[in-house]
């Protein structure tokens, strides 16, 4: 399979003088790389990789995030996946605190999942 490429350009005014604002919280630049590799018949291997540019309204860094997920198919029907999330980078601060919201730290989680079709 030849290899395709994915290009976003997202444009955002930053010089507006209100409450709304967003551009000092945008990353200006985000790369994301993705290879998904069958390694036999019955397995998949897909690795994920996504670098976001540091934010200077709140002093976030720039980071990489990359993320792993295996299939196993013993059959046609049946399928057994191991994800990870955020596999190198626990801990990194990844967006603006929120006043009411989900934690802005990434953590490594890991996900198993079985399918079972008919």
């Amino acid at each position: 399979m030849p290899p395709d490429h994915t290009g976003v350009l997202l444009v955002v005014d930053d010089t507006a003088n209100t409450q709304f604002a967003q551009g000092d919280q945008v990353p200006e630049n985000q790369i994301g790389r993705r290879v998904e590799h069958d390694l036999d018949e019955h397995t998949d291997l897909d690795l994920g990789q996504v670098y976001v540019d540091r934010m200077k309204r709140d002093s976030i860094d720039s980071h990489f995030r990359t993320d792993c997920r295996v299939e196993w198919r013993p059959s046609s029907h049946m399928g057994l996946v191991l994800g990870v999330q955020n596999l190198f980078h626990t801990g990194q601060v990844e967006a603006p605190p929120a006043r009411f919201g989900p934690s802005t730290e990434s953590r490594t989680a890991a996900y198993l999942k079985a399918s079972w079709n008919y």
